[in-house]
């Protein structure tokens, strides 16, 4: 399986060359490479880490994800009144919004810090 961008480097050989890469600079693997993504490489889905996403693209992804889960865990809550009623998606959006511009804040901080070029080049 080869890369999406056309590179003749495959995907799975490139992933794993930016862990090393990472974890050689200090950064945590979690980070570098979030359990999701990791999920993901393993179901063959070529997703770009986050460090590689722009912010927003991060910003609606793991805000996006976050929200859903949230949702979910608050409706599975059987003693919390009044399931899923507009103060439910009211909080799950604005949690969603916060933790997608905090989680895609940090990884645009870190990009810039460790210098990393495009997913592409690297």
């Amino acid at each position: 399986m080869t890369s999406v961008e056309g590179s003749a480097e495959p995907f799975g050989d490139k992933v794993r060359r930016l862990q090393n890469d990472l974890v050689a600079r200090g950064e945590h693997l979690s980070f570098a490479a979030p359990p999701a993504c990791r999920l993901a490489w393993r179901l063959g889905w070529n997703c770009t880490p986050p460090l590689f996403r722009g912010f927003w693209a991060n910003t609606l992804t793991l805000g996006g994800v976050w929200g859903i889960l949230w949702l979910i865990g608050w409706t599975s809550l059987p003693y919390i009144p009044g399931h899923l009623d507009a103060t439910s998606f009211v909080f799950a959006a604005l949690g969603a919004a916060c933790f997608g511009f905090v989680i895609a804040g940090m990884a645009h901080h870190q990009r810039k810090r460790l210098r990393l070029p495009a997913w592409r080049d690297y």
